[in-house]
């Protein structure tokens, strides 16, 4: 059974993933289009876009031999290429943002225990990202959950018969003679002396 239940699994990992790549690739190509890049930027956005889908078919063709009927390590997984991406994504984006409202980039670290806003242009192109990105996985993880749970299994309703006639053609096959529903003895008695 958990053969079937991972070959069905593995039909809809491997229909759902790409629409999770889809809808992350969708905000990256309309940032690659905005033209709001300079050519090192895009490069990296490029390289980081990749990275991610490579990362995600990994996953899934991992998932595909694993033979698994869970499919949590798999959305850990491509939780894992998306937290990836947007890790590579900000440097390049807080420069671009710093560089459109003529202030000096971020530095990476601080000493100091508060934390810098980033600018309006990352956050806002970070949160679509983000919410494309979680809607997608969230909806590919609703498929899979339908997809992931066999129906249980019904109670016997024929008492037997269907072993009863196998059984009888499965003996006939091997020259084996009828067995009798009855006993053809009654067993011994023991008395118990105490």
């Amino acid at each position: 059974l958990s053969a079937i239940e991972h070959a069905g699994l593995r039909d809809a990992v491997e229909e759902q993933a790409p629409q999770v790549q889809e809808a992350v690739n969708g905000q990256l190509d309309a940032l690659l289009a905005s033209g709001e890049l300079d050519e090192t930027q895009t490069a990296g956005v490029i390289a980081a876009q990749g990275t991610f889908n490579t990362a995600v078919d990994e996953a899934v063709a991992a998932f595909g031999e694993s033979g698994a009927t869970d499919t949590e390590d798999l959305s850990g997984a491509i939780q894992l290429a998306f937290d990836s991406l947007v890790e590579s994504l900000t440097p390049l984006l807080t420069s671009l943002a710093s560089a459109e409202e003529g202030a000096l980039a971020l530095p990476e670290t601080t000493e100091s225990t508060e934390t810098e806003t980033p600018p309006s242009l990352l956050s806002t192109f970070l949160d679509d990202l983000q919410g494309a990105f979680s809607t997608a996985l969230d909806t590919a993880q609703g498929a899979l959950s339908a997809t992931s749970s066999l129906p249980e299994l019904s109670e016997p309703s024929g008492n037997g018969v269907a072993f009863d006639k196998f059984l009888a053609i499965y003996n006939e096959m091997r020259g084996i003679p009828a067995a009798t529903t009855e006993p053809t003895e009654t067993p011994p008695v023991l008395d118990t002396i105490v």
